[in-house]
């Protein structure tokens, strides 16, 4: 292991998204990639651009997506202001993503039994605090790849 910390929490976020992953494969049948894409849909509905901005993903990968999630139950997408497509959980989809976060908040909370230095609602705070600082940092100007 190393002592640099973005290197350490680097790790273990792929640590833990892969032990999720095992997870909902063997309690569920569906991957950690399907819970993740879901899950912002629980806070209510969310257009296309907004989904794919909280996924950092493309919004051509995420409408390539959402069809495929509707025909199997998962969400439903309404027409919203502008022409914005709107997607939101169906019951089906609303269970899953309950569940499966449950589920995995009760595995990793359990990680820190025994480790009394540690307590998860703090922890919890204290990453929200640093997501919050690191998100009102100046953007930094992109540069092209060569």
């Amino acid at each position: 292991m190393t002592d640099r910390v973005t290197a350490t929490i680097h790790v273990l976020v792929a640590e833990m998204d892969a032990y999720a992953d095992d997870l909902l494969r063997e309690r569920f049948g569906f991957s950690f990639n399907h819970f993740s894409f879901l899950a912002p849909l629980s806070s209510g509905p969310r257009d296309i651009t907004s989904l794919a901005r909280l996924l950092l993903l493309t919004k051509a990968a995420v409408s390539k997506r959402v069809p495929v999630l509707e025909a199997d139950g998962w969400v439903r997408t309404t027409a919203g202001l502008r022409r914005r497509v709107m997607v939101e959980l169906t019951e089906k989809g609303a269970v899953f993503v309950e569940a499966a976060g449950a589920l995995l908040d009760e595995e990793f909370t359990d990680l820190f039994v025994g480790l009394p230095e540690i307590d998860p609602k703090v922890l919890n705070s204290q990453l929200i605090d640093v997501l919050d600082a690191l998100r009102a940092k100046p953007p930094l100007p992109r540069k092209e790849l060569s």
